[in-house]
């Protein structure tokens, strides 16, 4: 396996790991963006309807 292959299945690992010790909150109709300094980067389509998105609460989250 090459090197990114290994970092895609280590984030997705601790994902799940991370996903299986959380609760479940609800469901909600959002958008969602990801800040890095300046950029903005968008992780969710921006035209309506939005996507369903799940929400997880996790005790280590801040």
């Amino acid at each position: 396996m090459s090197e990114s292959t290994d970092i895609v299945y280590e984030a997705l690992g601790r994902y799940i790991d991370s996903l299986c010790g959380s609760t479940y909150i609800g469901t909600a109709r959002r958008m969602v963006v990801l800040y890095r300094g300046a950029e903005i980067h968008h992780l969710t389509p921006l035209k309506e309807p939005l996507p369903f998105l799940n929400l997880f609460y996790h005790k280590d989250t801040v």
